[in-house]
């Protein structure tokens, strides 16, 4: 008797209990039955339809995070607006002038006496805040601003 080499039993790929029976051709048989290789695509299928739908939820949650950034930047940029709106009637009351400019003047005109009367631009807003109270923050300025409808 000769020594023949025998292949080790090969078990399915789906079920991985049953053995596979032997080709019948030249391309080796990789499932025990057709209902295992029914079983192997659904679950191929099913696994390429999951990869693509967490690859659709990527490409979503970034369209919405630019989206954001954007809306973000917008708000922002027209914060930025009011907040340089408002600061304009303060230095058009300082005649154009710069802050320092403008302090260096009061001083001088207090020195002269002139200037008892109350100066105008001043109102009870810009007095400074009693102890305690906390300072103004952006969100003040913006109460009366219109809402932003994007």
């Amino acid at each position: 008797m000769a020594d023949t080499p025998q292949t080790p039993e090969r078990l399915c790929e789906q079920c991985k209990h049953r053995s596979v029976p032997p080709t019948l051709g030249s391309k080796p048989r990789r499932y025990c039955s057709r209902s295992c290789v029914q079983r192997a695509y659904e679950a191929r299928k099913t696994q390429r339809l999951l990869a693509a739908a967490v690859e659709q939820e990527k490409e979503r949650q970034t369209r919405l995070m630019v989206a954001a950034t954007v809306q973000l930047e917008r708000e922002r940029a027209e914060r930025e607006r009011l907040l340089a709106a408002q600061a304009a009637p303060a230095v058009e009351a300082r005649g154009g002038k710069s802050r320092e400019d403008a302090a260096a003047a009061g001083a001088k005109s207090r020195e002269d006496g002139a200037g008892q009367q109350e100066r105008p631009g001043k109102s009870r807003e810009d007095a400074p805040a009693p102890r305690g109270a906390r300072p103004k923050r952006v969100t003040d300025y913006l109460r009366g601003a219109p809402k932003m409808g994007w």
